[in-house]
């Protein structure tokens, strides 16, 4: 198992962009952000958190995160990695892969990037819109999983 924590600072018209490559050698990936006291935040009715089979991955291998207040979209749609800060302009982030087959090297870690939300358009290679109806699915299967989780 391997770990990479850090923290996010962003003004209500920033968005910070991640970018991971999906690692095939491992049985679990993900990315999740929450509270400066490392606490979780409402990842039941928000997306606040990805694993890779829920994570969209472009083309390249790579995986493009987008943590915000606002949606990149605009107010009528999401993106399928988007991750919702709920009012936190700051706190945690944390990528974790789990049951790995082989060492993690630096080339496996992420990279980040802050930049205005206007140009997170601009500066993802392949963006990938969700509607909002297709977003509320997402949340849906999110509070499915949940209830499912909390009866076990």
């Amino acid at each position: 198992q391997r770990s990479s924590i850090g923290h996010y600072e962003l003004a209500e018209d920033e968005a910070m962009i991640v970018t991971v490559p999906e690692c095939t050698d491992c049985a679990y990936q993900a990315i999740q952000i929450g509270s400066d006291w490392y606490a979780s935040t409402d990842y039941e009715t928000h997306q606040t958190s990805l694993t890779k089979a829920q994570a969209h991955t472009d083309p390249d291998g790579m995986m493009r995160f987008v943590v915000s207040e606002r949606s990149p979209a605009g107010p009528d749609g999401a993106i399928a990695n988007w991750l919702e800060t709920l009012g936190h302009r700051t706190g945690a982030m944390m990528l974790r892969w789990q049951r790995l087959e082989r060492d993690l090297g630096p080339e496996d870690g992420p990279t980040i990037e802050i930049c205005p939300l206007a140009e997170v358009r601009d500066r993802l290679p392949h963006f990938t819109p969700l509607t909002t109806e297709e977003y509320a699915a997402r949340i849906a299967a999110r509070q499915r999983s949940v209830a499912r989780r909390m009866i076990s």
